[in-house]
């Protein structure tokens, strides 16, 4: 029998600083013929996941698959049976086409749980909470680069919704430690302050992940009471976490779902201070952390997935 098919449009690059839309469809074809829409040059076949341009679409698939709002017209573009929304984000610019989405969708999947909440009151019984996750096979601890070192670290994208003057007070106070910030650019520039800090710029996963297996303690920085960052459900968080690294973050809505072990959520500088003074001198139990974050890998996301889809 021939697979189902599905088209996935995302807005965003497949291998490039891999996002949620990738993992999920590698999980995907496993059980569907996959098409990816990537921002990525160039078309490769991956199984049954067909990374391709917009020009390779086909006239008709069983389900299409969108991330964002600004690919709402998709919708009358593509011959499907039935419309998958996976709500990532809160961005403003995309209002419009969210709602265009969201009212036209068969499934409403969120990330987060600031989302699920406002979906769910409006949209009822077809939206579903799927948070973000880890990826164990990404992060094995055996490829990493050892050279690579850190002792407080970010990484993600260097954008508008980090807390700037919070980061900057945070390095002076913390000025015996070396402060690794990898990711590219984002909407920003920042120039440190402070002599350290290092900013890599964009890294692959393997690079990247190197600093956090050398560091003491993460940290997410984001700005609060900000739409986009309450909307959020860092995926870093999941990564860290993994990698046996405690984390320091903004007090953020999604931040309600850990307890205090080993996520400190911060929202003074006072705040700040302590959670990192805290994990700084704790001895961590990476086992202990892997524990703690179990149940979350997109292995687990797409049980619910295929239990949704009943594929």
């Amino acid at each position: 029998m021939a697979r189902k098919t599905v088209l996935m449009i995302c807005g965003c690059h497949y291998f490039y600083m891999k996002q949620r839309p990738s993992y999920i469809a590698e999980c995907l074809a496993r059980d569907l013929e996959v098409d990816f829409v990537a921002k990525d040059r160039g078309n490769s076949t991956i199984n049954h996941l067909n990374i391709i341009s917009t020009g390779d679409i086909k006239k008709k698939y069983d389900f299409l698959w969108i991330s964002y709002g600004g690919a709402s017209d998709w919708i009358n573009k593509v011959e499907y049976d039935k419309l998958i929304y996976d709500n990532l984000d809160d961005f403003p610019v995309y209002d419009s086409g969210d709602e265009i989405l969201a009212k036209r969708a068969d499934i409403i999947f969120c990330s987060s749980l600031r989302l699920f909440h406002h979906k769910r009151l409006r949209y009822g019984d077809k939206v579903y909470y799927l948070p973000n996750a880890c990826s164990p096979k990404d992060l094995d601890r055996s490829r990493f680069d050892k050279a690579k070192v850190s002792d407080i670290i970010y990484v993600g994208a260097m954008a508008y919704w980090l807390d700037y003057d919070l980061i900057n007070e945070i390095v002076k106070i913390f000025k015996d430690y070396k402060f690794v910030f990898v990711g590219p650019e984002y909407g920003f520039h920042w120039k440190p302050e402070s002599s350290n800090v290092e900013l890599t710029g964009y890294k692959d996963r393997i690079e990247a992940f190197s600093y956090v297996m050398s560091s003491k303690v993460a940290i997410l920085p984001f700005k609060m009471n900000d739409r986009i960052t309450e909307a959020a459900d860092p995926i870093k968080i999941y990564e860290y976490l993994y990698c046996g690294r405690p984390v320091v973050a903004s007090n953020i809505y999604e931040m309600s779902k850990w307890d205090n072990r080993y996520i400190y959520k911060a929202v003074t500088i006072d705040d700040w201070m302590y959670g990192i003074y805290k994990f700084l001198k704790m001895k961590i139990n990476r086992k202990d952390l892997i524990d703690y974050v179990k149940n979350n890998t997109w292995e687990d996301r797409y049980k619910v997935i295929k239990e949704v889809l009943c594929i």
